[in-house]
């Protein structure tokens, strides 16, 4: 079974959310919210170490919940993120280069709940085809708008996919694509578009339902609302003959 480093970008500014503190850092469950995909990285045999980057405020808070909760497969020191989340992706990269592995694979840590079965799906592609990445396919009616935030403009939905994380990738590639990436260009929103521009196309592990991105407060009771689903007791069969 091929093994990646996984990469948990973790440094984001929380904007929505107000107040000083990183939303990872914010209880899920009884536990901060990184720590469930952290759980799930450490429980993949695909997984072979894994780095965090944090903002630099945020250093504190995370050293804190990783000396109650340790994972044994945490390669310190907590790595201090960018500007942008493209930007925390270099230092996670740079962070490895004096050992250099073949695979990484990248995960939002604003995502608690990337399945097992997934985590390995996508090691085991980016192993054949240097690029992969977990996508569900886009269902909702989907428009273009004008400046008047009037509905304008039908876009057909047939071969859209909604790209999330995980994604894995071969490690000298995703770095080869990331020194090609124009310096004047936007910063990229993940990774399979850097490596697309740098002509890698990723292949897709279609995602769970549950793959959810917390980036809005109300997100969290959704979340809450996943967790009771998962904790709650099968109902007993109906006896013969009742509704």
């Amino acid at each position: 079974m091929p093994s990646a480093v996984a990469l948990l970008v973790a440094a984001g500014s929380s904007r929505r959310f107000g107040g000083d503190t990183s939303k990872t850092l914010l209880p899920l469950g009884g536990k901060p919210l990184f720590l469930w995909s952290l759980e799930a990285l450490e429980d993949s045999p695909s997984i072979s170490a894994i780095l965090i980057a944090v903002r630099a405020e945020d250093r504190p808070g995370y050293s804190a919940v990783l000396a109650r909760f340790p994972a044994t497969k945490f390669r310190p020191p907590l790595v201090l993120g960018g500007e942008t989340r493209s930007h925390s992706v270099r230092n996670l990269l740079a962070a490895l280069a004096g050992s250099p592995p073949e695979l990484v694979l990248i995960h939002d840590a604003a995502r608690p709940f990337p399945s097992r079965p997934g985590i390995d799906a996508v090691v085991a592609a980016a192993a054949e085809a240097g690029c992969a990445t977990f996508a569900a396919p886009v269902t909702d009616t989907l428009s273009r708008s004008n400046d008047q935030a009037l509905l304008c403009e039908r876009v057909p939905r047939e071969g859209l996919w909604a790209v999330q994380t995980p994604q894995a990738f071969r490690y000298d590639l995703l770095v080869d694509a990331y020194r090609r990436w124009p310096a004047d260009a936007a910063a990229p929103t993940d990774e399979t578009t850097v490596m697309y521009a740098a002509g890698h196309p990723a292949r897709c592990i279609v995602s769970g339902t549950d793959n959810l991105k917390i980036t809005h407060p109300a997100d969290f009771a959704l979340a809450e609302a996943l967790l009771a689903a998962r904790t709650r007791p099968a109902s007993p069969p109906s006896p013969e003959g009742q509704a």
